[in-house]
């Protein structure tokens, strides 16, 4: 947390790897991240919090609340390789 207070740009990277070299594939998003405080913002917080314990089942039991949430506004975007829907 301390290193995304001094310096807010962010790189998201995604990637897709596949013993079949075809199918390699990365997403990068380039941003400015900040921390999304419940305090500062409960009705994003807390939509925060339900889109995460949406998808992963594991955040049920964690006391996201309590937690700040790291918001990235995404600024440009970079793709490589098989990236169709197709799996």
């Amino acid at each position: 947390m301390q290193d995304l207070l001094a310096n807010s740009r962010v790189t998201l990277l995604v990637d897709r790897w596949d013993e079949d070299w075809s199918r390699l594939a990365w997403v990068r998003a380039y941003g400015t991240a900040t921390l999304l405080e419940r305090a500062d913002d409960p009705a994003e917080h807390d939509l925060a919090v339900t889109a995460l314990r949406a998808k992963y089942r594991q955040y049920l039991e964690h006391a996201l609340e309590s937690r700040p949430i790291i918001r990235i506004a995404v600024d440009r975007v970079v793709s490589w390789g098989a990236l169709s829907a197709e799996t």
